[in-house]
Parts: C-alpha cells; sequence; structure tokens
C-alpha cells in the first residue's frame, strides 16, 4: 500500500512540474470597439492542428489557461472583417498576453446586380385559384386538359367532369 501512495504522490508532483502557459489580449473591430464574441483560436505550428479555441467577452476579451509549452500561432476571426493570424511564437510556461489585436475591414464591391423575379406555380386568392404554368415544365406538350389534370386539388375525371376541392359546376377561364 505504501508503494502505491509514493508512486500516486510522484505522479503527482510531476504532473505539477509541466509548465502550463496562459494567453491573454482583446480583439477590437476596424472602428476600435470591442470585437464581441470574435472566434480566437491558437493552433500547434507542427501541423496546425487546434490545440485551444476561445470566444471573446463583451469586452473584447479573451483568456486561455492550462496551455501546455511549445510552439504555437494564434488565429482571430469575426464576421465581416478580415482573418488576423498571428507570427509563430514559443511558450514556455509563462504569460503571453496579445495586446490589442485590430481587425481590418473585409469589403467586396458588386459590379452587377440582377433581381430575377418568378411567378409562383399557384396563387391562391379571396376569389380564385391561379396557376401558373409557363416556364414550368408541366406546360411542354400539353394541352389544358391534361395540366388540370396535375394541378393540386383538382379532379378530371373519365367523362372530363372538373371539380375543385370536392366541388363540382365550377368555371374556369384559360388565359
Amino acid at each position: 500500500m505504501k508503494h502505491y501512495t509514493t508512486v500516486l504522490l510522484s505522479f503527482l508532483f510531476s504532473l505539477y512540474g509541466i509548465s502550463q502557459s496562459t494567453i491573454t489580449g482583446t480583439v477590437i473591430d476596424a472602428q476600435g470597439e470591442a470585437a464581441l464574441y470574435a472566434n480566437v483560436i491558437l493552433k500547434s505550428t507542427v501541423d496546425s492542428s487546434l490545440v485551444k479555441g476561445e470566444v471573446t467577452n463583451e469586452s473584447g476579451e479573451f483568456t486561455m489557461r492550462n496551455i501546455p509549452s511549445g510552439d504555437y500561432w494564434l488565429s482571430a476571426t469575426y464576421i465581416g472583417f478580415a482573418d488576423y493570424n498571428s507570427t509563430p511564437f514559443k511558450l514556455e510556461g509563462k504569460e503571453k498576453n496579445f495586446e490589442t489585436i485590430q481587425l481590418e475591414a473585409r469589403s467586396a464591391e458588386l459590379e452587377e446586380v440582377t433581381i430575377v423575379t418568378q411567378r409562383p406555380l399557384m396563387e391562391i386568392q379571396p376569389d380564385k385559384l391561379v396557376m401558373n404554368v409557363d416556364k414550368t415544365t408541366n406546360a411542354i406538350g400539353e394541352n389544358a386538359l391534361n395540366l388540370l389534370r396535375k394541378s393540386p386539388g383538382v379532379v378530371v375525371d373519365n367523362n372530363e367532369n372538373i371539380s375543385i376541392a370536392g366541388k363540382t359546376g365550377v368555371q374556369i377561364y384559360i388565359d
């Protein structure tokens, strides 16, 4: 039993001896205001793998704790702004403060905007139901009666009697 206690205590002391670092900083936008909830990611320089990730608070500040010694780089991202990537740095059991990281605005200009609208296939109005079949695959090579058969809520029987939603004697206008 004494042997297990000695092994456990030596293991705990060895863990305590491992150097852990802390990284702090503040992220602001191009206007100098705090970047609320920006993503701050710590990556290893060896394979660019994610080591730790944090989100900035309401003041734009972040803190990453318990980071093992090693070579890293820091990335900060925020919607509407260009990504920030730090130069590689080495952590050796001490605190690293990035002070203030200012993100640059990312803008994109459009050369031309084209707005295209299409009528919906079915329009339900208070006194009528309008089916717009132009430019649809239903309209190709069909006659009006076959288009009515494909319409939702419309029933055409063998005698070519038409009923809509179970009502017979309806009037149909074709434009």
